[in-house]
């Protein structure tokens, strides 16, 4: 809930609470009775008087204002103090206006519309006084609440338009570039100027004014005769200039710093005025509950109530004035004593009766609505140019080169065709070859499915060793061993790997090789010595496999851990790449509100003066201005450690009342919130 919605839902409150309406345990009927001095069962009341007595009724519990008033109970307390600064729940403006209208035809038989206020309006008396200034006071208050609204974001917008004004002029580069955004405009009005010209002169008389021309073109449109003379040599008006024409840098200078001290001066205005309204045009009066019992008192505070309407609508129609006074005018407004002057100049409307507050009132809601129109028209004038004047130069030379590349590419088109798809190809390689089968396998290897690293069958080894022994056997017999006990022996040993028989045998077969190979065994021992070789790299491949299962997880790891690190370091580069907007955008957040308190502090010190004074009107609209901007810094700040609803309570602290915080306790919170929250002090470089 934003400060302007805040404050006026404590007046509609004070003004319900009054008339008994946000009381549980007030009657409808008492306070019909307080209010209108009748109830509505009394036959005193005439027949024709019921449809304007249910009129303002009705009107005062309409839910124009009850939507803005509602109590906040202790649940959702919480929730409306971190709740975004947003003020466009305001009641409606065009349904107030419409509200006034019909209860002052069914009480007076009159239109607001067309009527003069000069004509049977002081004639007129008020019917139910306290009914209808509670009405008015509920229409005002909100009606108020839109022109301070208005005000405050009008004021917030000029910050960034005299920013940007401070550095353009302030850099010879971007005065420069501001002449060459501009360039078109001036040679447009120029050329206008030249045809003009041209029209009302004829050819004699355009040589010797050839000057005129040339301080048109110089000068450009937003100079007045004012402004050319306020830039002119004190020695041009005796013939005499020791002054070369100005360069055209100095005139965009010159153009940019006049364009940010009309800014300055609106800012200064509206503040003001911003100031003067949240100080003094609050609607008071709604104090307590309003009794009945003695009239005397009665008609006190119906008077007390009044006088402080009359006071605030004068503030407000004011502030209208000044707001849309032409240009011309508004110099007089412009000075650092126009809040303290009207202010001074509130009370005039003392004479007043309730009749003339309606057309008062109703006045202000018509208004209301040009207000913002006025508003920004300032800044369109004198604020920052339009996007298709800051950015036409950068389009159009993005247009050229991008046709200029466009003709390049269209000729490599093919190239370039074949090397997107080499691209994809690759990275689809990429991920299948050397991601997704990786780990296809780890998985497999932890779910035990099949051995990936096996050199060898469970059965190899051993039907080789069992071929191996027959074959020492075999050889055995034939060489004369019978015996089984020998046999037993022997098949033992070649378990063991131990050839004996047949390597002494192949020793004496040597003797004589080429007999032997013909009619001996040597052929037959050398076989079988090429099995035994044959088992024994199968028992070397064995114990190879055993080691490989028993590290084929750790292999499978090493195989996809690389390429996991490097899909990892690819995805948080994009990552930090992608998140780089929202974390400029949270530092450029905590700027600004480094900014903006360092604004605050400087305000609250320059009016920090001996006693306790009250906040000057403009200087009270600067320190409202910033504290608008703290909350829209709400959004960003960290939900953690309860900063939100923290935040929000230091900034209502400092939008308060100076009755009730001094300028020292302002202050004050401004240093606990430097020392509070971690966003507000600023990172060592």
């Amino acid at each position: 809930m934003g400060y302007v919605r805040e404050r006026l839902l404590h007046q509609l409150v004070q003004v319900d609470a009054a008339c008994g309406f946000s009381r549980t345990d007030v009657d409808p009927v008492t306070a019909f009775d307080n209010l209108l001095g009748r109830t509505s069962t009394d036959a005193s009341i005439p027949q024709q008087q019921e449809p304007s007595i249910l009129a303002l009724w009705d009107s005062l519990q309409s839910p124009i204002y009850q939507s803005a008033s509602k109590d906040l109970g202790p649940a959702d307390r919480a929730t409306f103090e971190a709740e975004v600064d947003d003020d466009r729940n305001l009641p409606n403006v065009d349904e107030i206006r419409t509200q006034l209208k019909d209860v002052f035809r069914n009480l007076y038989q009159l239109d607001l519309d067309g009527m003069s206020h000069k004509t049977q309006l002081s004639t007129l008396s008020p019917i139910y006084p306290l009914a209808e200034l509670a009405l008015l006071s509920k229409a005002a208050a909100a009606i108020q609440a839109h022109l301070m609204q208005h005000l405050l974001t009008a004021s917030t917008n000029l910050s960034p338009a005299i920013s940007y004004w401070v550095e353009h002029e302030v850099s010879d580069l971007k005065s420069f570039y501001y002449f060459v955004q501009t360039l078109p405009s001036r040679g447009f009005h120029y050329a206008k100027f030249c045809w003009q010209f041209a029209k009302e002169n004829t050819s004699s008389d355009i040589r010797p004014q050839f000057r005129l021309f040339y301080e048109k073109l110089t000068l450009g449109r937003p100079f007045s005769a004012a402004g050319r003379d306020r830039f002119k040599s004190p020695l041009k008006s005796l013939g005499l200039s020791l002054r070369a024409p100005p360069t055209i840098f100095e005139l965009a200078r010159r153009e940019i710093a006049l364009k940010r001290t009309k800014l300055e001066e609106a800012k200064q205005l509206q503040t003001a005025c911003l100031g003067l309204l949240a100080a003094e045009g609050s609607i008071n009066g709604w104090k307590g509950r309003i009794s009945t019992a003695d009239q005397r008192i009665l008609e006190e505070d119906a008077e007390n109530i009044r006088r402080n309407l009359i006071r605030s609508l004068k503030i407000s129609l004011g502030i209208m004035d000044a707001l849309q006074s032409p240009e011309a005018d508004r110099k007089t407004l412009e000075s650092a004593t126009f809040a303290e002057k009207l202010h001074a100049s509130a009370t005039n409307f003392d004479s007043l009766s309730i009749p003339e507050i309606y057309t008062k009132t109703y006045d202000m809601s018509s208004r209301i609505t040009t207000v913002d129109a006025h508003l920004n028209g300032v800044r369109q004038s004198y604020g920052p140019p339009s996007r298709a004047v800051r950015y036409w130069f950068p389009i159009v030379a993005s247009t050229l080169i991008t046709y200029q590349l466009g003709s390049s590419l269209a000729i490599r088109w093919n190239d370039l065709v074949n090397w997107a798809n080499n691209v994809r190809d690759t990275a689809r390689d990429f991920a299948l070859e050397w991601v997704v089968k990786p780990l296809q396998q780890v998985y497999a290897t932890v779910r035990h499915r099949e051995s990936r690293l096996a050199l060898l069958g469970s059965e190899s080894l051993s039907s080789d060793l069992e071929s191996l022994e027959r074959m020492v056997l075999e050889f055995a017999r034939d060489h004369g061993v019978k015996d089984a006990a020998a046999l037993s022996e022997l098949s033992k040993q070649v378990e063991r790997g131990d050839l004996s028989i047949v390597l002494q045998t192949y020793e004496g077969e040597l003797k004589s090789p080429l007999k032997n190979v013909i009619s001996g065994d040597l052929v037959r021992s050398f076989l079988i010595q090429i099995q035994k070789t044959k088992v024994d790299l199968e028992l070397a491949m064995s114990a190879l496999d055993k080691l490989l299962r028993s590290n084929e997880l750790n292999f499978a790891m090493l195989a996809v851990i690389p390429t996991l690190v490097v899909v990892a370091f690819l995805t948080r580069q994009l990552r930090s790449l992608l998140n780089e907007t929202k974390g400029m955008r949270r530092r450029n957040t905590y700027d600004m509100i480094r900014n903006s308190l360092r604004e605050i502090e400087r305000v609250l010190n320059r009016c920090d003066r001996s006693g306790h004074p009250p906040l000057p009107f403009k200087d009270r609209g600067l320190l409202l201005c910033e504290l608008h901007l703290l909350r829209r810094c709400v959004p960003m700040l960290p939900q953690e450690k309860n900063y939100r609803t923290m935040f929000v309570q230091d900034l209502r602290e400092l939008e308060g009342r100076d009755s009730v915080y001094t300028i020292r306790q302002r202050l004050g919170v401004v240093r606990r919130i430097w020392r509070t929250y971690p966003f507000c002090r600023i990172e060592p470089l």
